[in-house]
């Protein structure tokens, strides 16, 4: 968790929830125990989505659509950017898909449906037979476990650290 739910602080000493059928990601999240994450990860969770959707946008340029997808078709917004070459967009494509293999097939389905192909709660819920409650508590944590791993592949840039003076 990142510390943050629904912009209140969570308490210090709240038991994280384990998720049945989750495997080896049982009270785990990508190799770390939750609570040794950073807690300032949710601050990511806009470029993070960003990134996700230029990881689409660049994918359906290259001629194939990304393996989170299938063969879909799917609606998408996405920001203008664009790389210098086509070699760092294959290395960008290929850091991406690296990143999203590690996630367990419902969790990939979760970004799939609601980040990528940009259905809302309701609709991604219904199409993965599940509550809309699963797909708001689960998002937030799928979208830090990826900042998480963007920040590892140095997909992402770190936030600069702030100094308190006052103290």
């Amino acid at each position: 968790m990142s510390g943050f739910e629904n912009g209140l602080p969570a308490q210090a000493g709240e038991a994280t929830l384990s998720f049945a059928g989750r495997g080896n990601r049982e009270n785990q999240v990508c190799g770390k125990e939750e609570w040794d994450r950073d807690p300032d990860l949710w601050l990511y969770r806009k470029k993070t989505t960003m990134l996700l959707r230029r990881y689409v946008q660049w994918s359906l340029e290259a001629g194939r659509v990304p393996s989170l997808l299938g063969r879909e078709l799917f609606r998408s917004r996405i920001s203008a950017y664009s790389a210098i070459t086509f070699e760092e967009r294959v290395i960008f494509l290929h850091d991406v898909e690296g990143c999203l293999e590690r996630l367990q097939g419902f969790d990939r389905q979760i970004i799939a449906r609601v980040l990528l192909q940009e259905h809302d709660h309701d609709a991604a819920a219904q199409i993965l037979q599940c509550d809309r409650k699963t797909i708001e508590r689960r998002l937030p944590e799928l979208i830090d476990e990826l900042t998480d791993d963007f920040l590892q592949a140095e997909l992402l840039e770190r936030l600069p650290e702030t100094k308190d003076d006052s103290l």
